[in-house]
Formats: C-alpha cells, structure tokens, sequence
C-alpha cells in the first residue's frame, strides 16, 4: 500500500542527514528502517511516550515529501500506536501514521547510538 508521508521541514533535514550517514539508498528506504527497528526495538514507551507524541508546534502543516510502500499489516501497526499513545485526532490515516513517522524521526534523532540497529 502506497502512503503519503507529511514532515516539518526539519525533520526532512534530519531525515535526509540518516540517510546520508547511515548510507541508505533514499529518504523512503531510511524511514522504513526506521519503523523497522521502532516496533521492533521493545521501547515504545520511549519512542511514542507522551513527551515525543504531543505536539510541540506546527504537527497539522507539516507537508508531504516521502512517498512509501508499506505492508498493510504494517500501516495497521502504526495506526494502533498511534491509537495508543496520541489524543489529538487527525483527520485521515496517512496524517496520523505520519505523526507516528515523525515521532520516530525525533526520537532517533536525539538518541543516535541507537541507529546502529538500524539496517
């Protein structure tokens, strides 16, 4: 299934710095390793937790820039975190499994010697 992922404009910054540092081919092949190593990682708690999951500014004019092929077992996976660990609504499933993406892209981001598992 193809998904429209919306991003802040820094946090394509940041996704564009993974993927140069952790030399994968595309933005779209790092956030897939991304979601890979999140629900694989057993830390959801400190990767969706309430200090990553509310919305600092700016979370519903964040724009779409990666689009993905994700297995619809997947997408299901993020929506029931984003269930689970967000209490503002957004108005389809592509926003909210992009809330969940850009929860992930800050949490490495401030927590890079974690990267290594990513692949």
């Amino acid at each position: 299934m193809e998904i429209e992922v919306s991003l802040k404009i820094h946090q394509e910054d940041i996704l564009n710095s993974f993927t140069e540092k952790f030399k994968f081919e595309s933005p779209e092949e790092t956030i897939l390793a991304l979601i890979q190593n999140s629900l694989a990682s057993g830390k959801r708690e400190d990767i969706f937790g309430e200090d990553n999951m509310q919305c600092s500014s700016g979370c519903f004019n964040a724009e779409p820039c990666v689009k993905l092929h994700v297995k619809p077992e997947i997408l299901n996976e993020l929506l029931e975190i984003f269930t689970s660990y967000v209490s503002e609504d957004y108005d389809s499933d592509e926003k909210r499994i992009s809330k969940t993406i850009r929860c992930m892209i800050e949490y490495y981001d401030q927590h890079q010697n974690e990267m290594k598992n990513v692949s």
